[in-house]
């Protein structure tokens, strides 16, 4: 499983392992961008801090971006397979919000 909005498809002919298969076919995986990112990256000089969320706990199970512009992902969101270097809001120790776009 991974973060981004991807969808993948998993298709074999050995029958000892087409049950395994179809067993792993809708699973569902709770991973958002917030798990793969570092709040305490080194590159907070290349941050820029922002404001924080009305609600941190909601999760996305698509891309969710922060804003009708679509410059930065939610991190509680999934990464764009098409533009996978849209900057991230996300919770950072470096800034005086404690939030950060990068």
């Amino acid at each position: 499983g991974g973060v981004s909005n991807g969808s993948w498809l998993c298709c074999t002919n050995d029958s000892s392992l087409r049950s395994a298969v179809d067993q792993r076919q809708g699973a569902h995986y709770s991973r958002r961008l917030r798990h793969i990112v570092n709040q305490a990256d080194g590159n907070a000089p290349y941050a820029r801090h922002t404001t924080a969320p009305d609600c941190d706990s909601l999760e996305y199970a698509c891309v969710w971006y922060t804003d009708s512009t679509r410059r930065s992902l939610d991190w509680n969101g999934l990464l764009p397979i098409d533009s996978p270097l849209t900057p991230v809001r996300c919770q950072s120790v470096f800034t005086p919000t404690k939030w950060a776009v990068r």
